[in-house]
């Protein structure tokens, strides 16, 4: 078995949380329901008119 030195230990990276990765995604997923939504469900804009 192989033991590793506290040196090499403190070089190894990786597993690291990525909050604009996470944000991100958040983004993509709120923006594909949106998109489904108003495909789904299309609400026509409604201008009033004025009273002339």
């Amino acid at each position: 078995m192989l033991e590793v030195k506290e040196s090499d230990l403190s070089k190894i990276t990786g597993g690291g949380f990525s909050f604009g990765v996470a944000i991100g995604v958040g983004a993509l997923v709120v923006f594909v329901i949106g998109l489904i939504d108003g495909y789904t469900n299309p609400i026509k804009c409604t201008v009033e008119k004025e009273a002339e």
